[in-house]
């Protein structure tokens, strides 16, 4: 038979607690991470470190290093030749 909560152990108690504790702050973390990137999104950053090329968002992109890799891709210029 399952204990009732007022029965429970200091043990438990402060288990449960670090559990409680350790859960909130993965959450608040996840939400913190999140609020940042959509903030450096509307500021215009790159959240990328500006390898375009293999990000996700170089299609609705309007910053200047992604506007210069579609013109440089739609003209057919990849670089600097030998």
């Amino acid at each position: 038979m399952k204990r009732a909560l007022s029965e429970s152990t200091r043990r438990e108690v402060f288990v449960s607690a670090l559990r409680c504790a350790a859960l909130g702050a993965l959450v608040g973390g996840g939400g913190l991470m999140l609020a940042k990137r959509r903030r450096l999104v509307a500021e215009g950053v790159c959240i990328n470190n500006e390898m375009c090329r293999d990000c996700v968002a170089l299609a609705d992109c309007g910053l200047p290093a992604a506007l210069s890799l579609r013109e440089n891709e739609r003209k057919g210029n990849h670089g600097r030749s030998k």
